[in-house]
């Protein structure tokens, strides 16, 4: 799939003197026009954003361009925000959080298709009246601000929809885990410290969020046994944790759909850690791979045929929310009639017309893996995983003694060749290493074959070397 780079590159709870913008800080635009591509740049040019100046342009070219479907300006360091900045009517969805923000923002009562704002970890002292106008707000975070609750406008408490976090705690992303895993809240002052934490706090942030939308009512409480299970599951392994902080950072600058597909590659790192650990039946092992196959080629032939439709439309490449949307298309397809990792149809598509997407071309990829499956299977699930680094931490404990045996004679010739070192000019070394070194690897492949293949109850004499 095709990857988007995180813009939230950090792991601290707020970035407070990033930034140092004067509070009389105005736009020279008119503020009558809505906000958009073209006057954004001018917008932007009496706005004092320092150092973080590149990733508040980036975000917002990508709201604006409809690249993504949320405005986030979360962890910027911000201690203004100019009305004309956000004179977006059409905006839905905008994360504040972790800024330094004291004023709220006047145009906001105009953003009357507002459902989620989130006001978290900033200096607000009082919460204007005009908040309770935005009849459409179904989530309002405004936990950690310096705020006299019994202050706040009777107008919040009159939205039929709205649940208002409250929360007054110096660090309100604990309280937002705890929702979901109280254990995992009390230990993410530690795991907030491994390499990555930032990507998945924010992308947690994010689909919280997300959660909370009226679309995904229905969809709302399968996602979040699935976000709960998976906390959980960070818990003990930290192996697991770097799979699932690594997964996010690819996802959490880009639209919900991408995010939502980021469900599914998290649910395969889930999986991939289950058959690593050892603790799955065969039966259990088989049928996980079988699962991740289904999804990994479902998306081969989404993009296989994207691409050949636009060939055959004289286009010379696809665009990321088509590839998006069309692989998202091809799984939650009744059509698809595969055991996936995540349940397909609680799938959500925002852009559904995006997609290139047609029953035919489902139906023909299906049936295309099913064939292929059913004419080389077990084969086709033993090349599928045998390279996988998963599988082999899987299989080497259990034939630790055979594969180190097997692989003794390659560190022994190394050693020789280093012993020779000064017999022989850089290029022969050099060269011996290389040889060494692709026989190694020939004969490690090999191996793995073989007790994949052993692992399965087959035998594939045509693809195992002599060892």
């Amino acid at each position: 799939m095709v990857s988007v780079r995180s813009l939230n590159h950090n792991t601290l709870d707020r970035l407070v003197d990033v930034i140092d913008t004067s509070a009389s800080s105005t736009l020279n635009t008119d503020n009558s026009e809505s906000l958009n591509l073209q006057n954004f740049r001018e917008a932007l040019a009496s706005w004092d954003v320092g150092s973080l100046k590149q990733q508040v342009i980036k975000r917002f070219e990508d709201y604006l361009s409809g690249n993504i479907d949320y405005l986030n300006l979360s962890l910027l360091g911000l201690k203004t925000l100019p009305d004309a900045i956000l004179r977006i009517p059409q905006l839905e969805i905008i994360s504040l959080s972790d800024n330094c923000l004291k004023a709220f923002p006047k145009v906001l009562a105009s953003c009357r298709c507002l459902e989620v704002l989130n006001l978290a970890g900033n200096y607000f002292k009082w919460i204007p009246d005009y908040l309770g106008n935005l009849e459409h707000l179904t989530r309002l975070d405004i936990s950690d601000n310096p705020l006299d609750c019994d202050q706040l406008p009777q107008s919040l408490w009159e939205i039929p929809k709205l649940k208002l976090n409250l929360q007054q705690e110096k660090h309100y992303v604990p309280a937002r885990f705890k929702a979901f895993s109280p254990e995992f809240a009390q230990k993410w002052s530690l795991f907030e410290k491994e390499n990555g934490s930032g990507f998945f706090k924010t992308w947690f942030l994010i689909v919280s969020s997300i959660l909370w939308t009226d679309r995904m009512q229905q969809q709302r409480p399968y996602f979040s046994q699935r976000l709960k299970f998976w906390l959980n599951s960070m818990i003990k392994h930290r192996r697991l944790r770097q799979r699932y902080f690594e997964c996010t950072e690819e996802s959490i600058s880009t639209c919900h759909d991408r995010i939502l597909f980021s469900m599914f590659e998290m649910e395969c790192k889930y999986l991939e850690e289950e058959i690593s650990q050892g603790t799955l039946s065969k039966a259990e092992i088989y049928s996980s791979i079988e699962r991740m196959y289904h999804f990994h080629c479902l998306q081969e032939k989404a993009l296989q045929y994207l691409n050949l439709i636009h060939i055959q439309n004289g286009h010379k490449e696809t665009t990321e929310e088509e590839s998006i949307e069309t692989v998202l298309d091809f799984i939650s397809s009744s059509h698809n009639t595969f055991s996936m990792p995540v349940d397909t149809q609680q799938i959500v598509m925002f852009y559904p017309s995006v997609s290139k997407a047609t029953e035919q071309s489902i139906q023909e990829a299906v049936k295309s893996i099913e064939d292929e499956k059913e004419k080389n299977k077990p084969k086709i699930l033993i090349d599928y995983i045998q390279e996988k680094p998963f599988w082999r931490i899987f299989l080497y404990p259990k034939n630790k003694d055979f594969i180190d045996h097997q692989l003794a004679v390659f560190d022994q010739r190394m050693e020789l060749l280093d012993a020779r070192r000064n017999e022989c000019n850089d290029d022969e070394y050099i060269n011996s290493v290389n040889n060494i070194t692709e026989e190694r690897r020939r004969t490690e492949s090999a191996i793995y074959i073989m007790l994949t293949s052993q692992f399965f109850d087959v035998t594939l004499k045509d693809n195992v070397s002599q060892i």
